[in-house]
């Protein structure tokens, strides 16, 4: 089960990461509703500047694991090609350390934990 994340975030460019994700501040307006307005913006951005993502910010399950060790940036054919695939939902999650994180894959479906204990008094 993913953790959704809540609240507001930037989208931010940094010479060596390329486009990242951070925490919003008093300025920021994007939530998780905007995530695909948010996508847009980034690649658009992303084709203007010629540079990729931040390998930290954004994850494509099987194109992250090919990644080097020491790549930061994760190419924007790779993000142009998982936007592509019909079955490709666009969602953001809770990453490390309470950041913004988008993640392009299949829908993440989430289900009610059921307990196995049972009140009795």
């Amino acid at each position: 089960m993913a953790n959704s994340y809540e609240g507001t975030f930037r989208i931010r460019y940094h010479a060596d990461k390329g486009i990242t994700l951070d925490r919003g501040n008093e300025q920021s307006t994007l939530t998780a509703a905007d995530v695909n307005k948010a996508m847009e913006i980034m690649v658009d951005n992303a084709t203007k500047l010629k540079c990729g993502f931040d390998r930290w910010s954004l994850y494509i399950p099987g194109v992250n694991e090919t990644l080097g060790k020491d790549d930061k940036q994760l190419p924007l054919s790779k993000v142009k090609a998982a936007l592509k695939e019909a079955d490709n939902v666009v969602e953001l999650h809770r990453g490390k350390f309470a950041k913004p994180k988008m993640v392009i894959g299949k829908e993440t479906i989430v289900t009610k934990r059921v307990s196995k204990f049972q009140d009795l008094a």
